[in-house]
């Protein structure tokens, strides 16, 4: 049986906790693909930490006015002051594991106090292997588990508990009509700090030839685009996608060829007016199947406070546990600056 310093130990989970925080998302066989995720890490920013918010302003409407004059009428003057702030709260994260001297008995591996190798044998690569292997394993699980809650809370719209972040589905709401404020701001009182939203598309038929989906797309992306918004990106449920493939299909031409001349008969990708349309996962999880998000992510913002984008963490053993310690920390949330560029669609 080898025999580790209690430090050697703690070196091999620094080593493996580094990897896996560079490494990203572990191939493993239940796990999903997160598209929302990947896009919002990518683009986060950095804030400075301070009064436990992130707030910015936003105009809702103008008011100065162009008069017409001649000789000596009487003009008027305006002072502009519609700025309003939205605001949204940061949040803090943790996740961590553990491995016991226990477990660590089970693969022939012992563990000593001493951290000048007193009493120590010499440690062989597959003793050393074996160790990275044990932490490799608790590691996966860490990293996915990061991964996996931090993709349900930027889904998830902040109200599942007193320490969570408003999500996409807090800044594009069902009901934008309703007197409900979102960020600070009513959007009853403020037509302009609306999402759009409807969750009652009528199909008919069941081929996808009456393009009930697209259709509505077609109504709605103007409206998107009405007051500056830029829909860069779309997200649907399984059945969301499989409707709108249906009627795609359904205005295809098939011949011995395939479809449209290509030989692939499958739809593809879907794409519309230049937003990429995904399939996440997460909103079958969420019993969102039929549901489209439009999203204006030039206007979204993910953001995590300086230095604490996965901050890592290793607690010394505590003197009355045989245990050793890894986590790191994520400081952020999400905030958006407009939300009339963004929409969800849904079916009956």
């Amino acid at each position: 049986m080898s025999t580790f310093t209690t430090e050697q130990v703690q070196n091999v989970a620094n080593s493996v906790l580094d990897f896996y925080m560079k490494k990203g998302t572990p191939l493993d066989q239940h796990i999903q693909d997160k598209p929302l995720l990947s896009r919002m890490m990518k683009k986060q920013q950095s804030i400075p930490g301070g009064k436990g918010r992130v707030e910015m302003a936003v105009v809702m409407e103008t008011v100065s006015q162009l008069e017409s004059f001649e000789y000596d009428d009487s003009v008027s003057y305006t002072s502009p002051a519609k700025n309003r702030r939205v605001s949204a709260p940061y949040r803090l994260f943790h996740i961590g594991t553990q491995v016991t001297m226990h477990e660590l008995l089970h693969d022939g591996i012992s563990v000593t106090d001493s951290t000048t190798g007193k009493n120590k044998s010499d440690i062989s690569k597959r003793d050393a292997i074996s160790l990275w292997n044990i932490f490799d394993g608790k590691m996966r699980d860490q990293e996915e588990g990061f991964l996996y809650g931090l993709n349900r809370k930027f889904w998830l719209d902040g109200t599942q508990g007193p320490l969570e972040f408003p999500g996409v589905t807090a800044w594009v709401v069902d009901n934008p009509a309703a007197a409900t404020v979102v960020g600070g701001i009513d959007q009853a009182a403020n037509a302009r700090w609306r999402n759009r939203a409807n969750l009652t598309i009528t199909l008919g038929d069941t081929t996808g030839a009456s393009q009930a989906v697209l259709r509505t797309l077609d109504v709605e992306l103007p409206q998107l685009r009405r007051y500056g918004g830029k829909p860069s990106v779309g997200f649907a449920g399984a059945d969301m996608i499989d409707r709108i493939k249906a009627e795609r299909r359904a205005k295809s031409d098939y011949s011995n060829t395939g479809t449209n001349g290509k030989k692939d008969l499958s739809v593809g990708d879907v794409e519309f007016d230049g937003i990429q349309i995904y399939y996440d996962p997460t909103l079958d999880d969420l019993s969102y199947a039929k549901r489209l998000y439009i999203l204006d992510e030039s206007e979204l913002y993910p953001f995590v406070v300086d230095g604490e984008d996965k901050k890592k963490h290793t607690p010394a053993r505590p003197e009355d546990k045989y245990t050793f310690y890894s986590a790191y920390t994520w400081v952020g949330g999400m905030i958006a600056r407009r939300r009339n560029g963004c929409g969800v669609y849904a079916f009956a």
